[in-house]
């Protein structure tokens, strides 16, 4: 399994799934990202929402100029992180070493895999926001081997 899994992996749809069936879309409908394994067991991820922006002529040495509420949407739409993985049976754990959320860091993400028409979909375990249960489902398309 570890081996189909391997190469650059493109962005086709990310929403939360809740426990009726209905979806959501925190990052929006269409948002961007890549997905990377190498064979030695490395991953990285980022994944950002389509309205993601900085106002316009700002550059990265800008943002302690933004304020408290640009910054707080600046971290809200994008996922990132890397670290090592493996594979285990149906699922692939994401042992996570750097991460836009320190949180995150030292943690092991757990992904169920399912290959949906060639396409690879990660799913999450459940969590809960504001006392509904939700899972994160991640579509990815091949790009490179």
């Amino acid at each position: 399994m570890k081996n189909k899994l391997v190469g650059t992996w493109e962005l086709v749809s990310h929403c939360r799934v809740d426990e009726q069936g209905g979806m959501s879309y925190p990052l929006g409908r269409r948002p961007s990202g890549y997905l990377i394994y190498s064979p030695e067991g490395f991953m990285s991820v980022c994944i950002t929402s389509q309205n993601r922006r900085l106002p316009r002529g700002f550059d990265f040495h800008d943002i302690p100029k933004l304020t408290p509420a640009q910054k707080t949407r600046l971290l809200h739409s994008c996922i990132s992180y890397a670290g090592k993985y493996r594979v285990l049976k149906d699922k692939v754990i994401h042992q996570v070493q750097v991460s836009l959320i320190p949180s995150w860091v030292g943690k092991k993400l757990i992904r169920k895999i399912d290959w949906p028409q060639g396409k690879l979909s990660l799913t999450s375990p459940p969590f809960v926001i504001n006392n509904t249960k939700y899972r994160a489902r991640i579509l990815w398309q091949r790009v490179l081997r």
